[in-house]
């Protein structure tokens, strides 16, 4: 087996940019992809070239890569309507999936992939990136070292412009599915909670870029009855100086104080500024470091705090969102712990009807050190897992984060953005492009 893991990249235009550099001894990740899929010649041909990769190693199609390559696991940067497609193509021949979010264009399908990932005993991740980064990381050692006292309650805000085009401008709920996600991860990743319900408005601006709705209000009941106030917009107008940056404008009150972050200016603990820098965002950044613990676990056999059953609780609170605004009350999340009978339509999906959401840490039976496939097999003292790669703070002033940054945006050539240089940054997802579009983001 290669040091290097062996990665078919689906998906090459748009944000799979972000894995262009990969192949560079430089990245500090030990893969290399060894084979692009894209529907799309001309992005096909561009990543194949920036990546070094011959002719032979450039397909249209990911089945086709699959019989053709040897590789070990599969980065899928295409949009989520294609997601599941790709994972059940993936277990299928033993590869492990990294994807990007969301996880997948429905709760049901999300339910599919992670349930076969774990019948077929393989590694699902999922690219929530903004929880390694600066903010959520301080805010985590505020709370952890006792400053505020008990958390009480949470308010984050988030106002950002945007003009997507292409799919996402067609989603039915583009903000919760693939903003407030990251917002909605960070908490979770950060204090430990877990969402019970959620009562939630979910609208769109008469002037709005998006067919859905690009803005929401909702109110989460966490663990333990701490409440958690969330408003959010994609649909700030061009001209305001009203935005947040993408890391949002938290607050935390606790039993003993407070704590303010904000993503464009620093830290306040107990009104006192705290003595933390804050950092440009830079998502190719993070994204590597995720990968890496992707790689990480699937050598060691350990999960990763991104694997498919957690990602799944952070898509939960979209879905209950979804659920409430559709119904006009608050929706349970006990009410998503099972899924209809139709949803096991798949060879690799568990047997017997309904998949349990597991609780945070375990496996879907229960057991915690479950481990997925290994590439490789090492020595005990090889298998100690490594802290997590936390990114450094810089004591430097706040330039505004470049906009948002999901881990895919649309190419110019699909009539929307492109990732410059320096950036990198449902209920159900309407029909958008066929599959006979092309497939990167």
């Amino acid at each position: 087996m290669e040091d290097n893991l062996r990665l078919i990249l689906v998906g090459a235009g748009g944000f799979g940019q972000v894995w262009w550099r990969l192949n560079r001894p430089d990245t500090g990740v030990n893969a290399r992809i060894v084979a692009v899929v894209d529907t799309d010649p001309s992005a096909l041909d561009r990543s194949a070239t920036d990546l070094e990769l011959p002719q032979e190693a450039r397909f249209s199609t990911l089945e086709e890569a699959i019989s053709e390559v040897e590789a070990d696991a599969v980065i899928d940067s295409t949009p989520p309507q294609f997601h599941l497609e790709h994972a059940l193509l993936a277990f299928e021949h033993g590869l492990h999936l990294f994807t990007s979010k969301p996880m997948a264009s429905t709760w049901r399908e999300a339910l599919q992939m992670t349930g076969a990932a774990e019948n077929a005993s393989l590694m699902l991740a999922v690219n929530e990136q903004l929880r390694f980064g600066w903010l959520p990381l301080a805010v985590q050692q505020v709370l952890q070292s006792g400053q505020i006292g008990t958390i009480e309650a949470i308010e984050v805000a988030f106002r950002e412009p945007s003009s997507w085009q292409g799919w996402r401008a067609s989603m039915e709920h583009p903000l919760l599915l693939d903003a407030a996600i990251q917002h909605f991860d960070m908490v979770r990743a950060v204090t430990g909670l877990e969402a019970e319900s959620a009562f939630c408005r979910a609208w769109t601006r008469q002037q709005s870029s998006f067919y859905g709705a690009g803005s929401a209000s909702a109110i989460f009941e966490l663990t333990g009855g701490v409440p958690f106030t969330y408003t959010g917009t994609w649909d700030l107008s061009a001209q305001s100086d009203d935005t947040t940056g993408w890391w949002g404008v938290w607050r935390i009150q606790g039993g003993l104080g407070d704590l303010r972050a904000e993503g464009k200016l620093g830290l306040w603990v107990n009104g006192a500024a705290s003595a933390v820098g804050v950092e440009t965002l830079d998502v190719r950044r993070l994204s590597m470091v995720v990968l890496d613990q992707f790689i990480r676990g699937i050598r060691i056999g350990s999960m990763m705090p991104t694997d498919g059953w957690s990602d799944l609780r952070s898509l939960s609170m979209s879905e209950l969102c979804i659920r409430s605004n559709r119904s006009g009350a608050r929706a349970m999340a006990s009410d998503l712990e099972e899924a209809p009978d139709d949803i096991i339509d798949d060879p690799f999906a568990p047997p017997g009807g309904a998949i349990e959401l597991p609780a945070a840490g375990e496996s879907r039976s229960g057991a915690a050190d479950e481990r997925p496939k290994s590439v490789e097999t090492h020595t005990a003292e090889e298998n100690a897992p490594e802290a997590p790669k936390s990114m450094p703070v810089t004591e430097t002033n706040a330039p505004e984060a470049p906009g948002n940054a999901p881990e895919s945006a649309p190419t110019d050539a699909d009539g929307g953005k492109a990732v410059p240089e320096e950036d990198d940054s449902r209920s159900r997802i309407p029909s958008g492009p066929s599959q006979a579009a092309r497939i990167d983001q």
